[in-house]
């Protein structure tokens, strides 16, 4: 189950993310969560986390982005704001054609960092080995 709905995700990622159909949506969405709880172990109660629905987001488009195999991304999330305590960080996404890949993990690890434990429910069922 997604940690973000359909609605929040069509509110920040672009054109290419909205003319999918509520399924391909929803898919991506619970690939995301899945990714997460591979690697995080989250609280699991309602409103979650702006943190966790942003981060499930950008995996969310990660994901779209890989299935439809095209690796530059451009222009899909173009703003997302991250609070912990008294910090507060803004980041613009342009269309610069730059990978999502790398930073949206480091964006991700950033995001959860303050809401959830290292160490997902899910790591063994996608084969994570833990040393």
């Amino acid at each position: 189950m997604a940690y973000a709905t359909i609605a929040e995700a069509d509110a920040v990622l672009g054109a290419d993310w909205v003319a999918q159909t509520a399924t391909q949506k929803q898919f991506h969405l619970d690939i995301g969560a899945l990714l997460i709880d591979e690697q995080y172990t989250c609280p699991q109660t309602m409103p979650y986390d702006p943190n966790l629905v942003n981060a499930n987001i950008i995996l969310a488009e990660d994901s779209r982005v890989d299935q439809a195999g095209t690796a530059p991304v451009q222009g899909t999330l173009t703003k997302l704001r991250v609070k912990a305590g008294d910090v507060e960080s803004e980041k613009q996404y342009a269309d610069d054609g730059s990978t999502a890949s790398q930073g949206s993990i480091d964006q991700v690890g950033l995001l959860l960092r303050s809401v959830c434990d290292a160490g997902g429910t899910y790591s063994t069922t996608f084969g994570t080995v833990r040393v």
